[in-house]
């Protein structure tokens, strides 16, 4: 599913995006796909922030991204 996302983005260029934490998004292959994904969207030239909220039912990973081409 990550991989359909950073292809649409790489295509579509939004001008910003987030991304909301599907269960064990974070953790799933030891963190190996999130790393991957934040850095493929840092090399496309996004500007990344990630928000971790720990709820009671459990923790959400918010990413929230936007062009830099727009901030210069």
């Amino acid at each position: 599913m990550i991989l359909a996302f950073l292809s649409f983005a790489e295509y579509f260029r939004p001008r910003f995006f987030l991304l909301e934490n599907v269960r064990n998004f974070v953790s799933f292959n030891k963190g190996q796909t999130f790393r991957l994904a934040v850095a493929s969207l840092l090399e496309m030239g996004y500007q990344v922030f990630v928000l971790f909220i720990h709820c009671i039912l459990r923790p959400i990973a918010y990413i929230f991204g936007g062009d830099l081409d727009l901030y210069t």
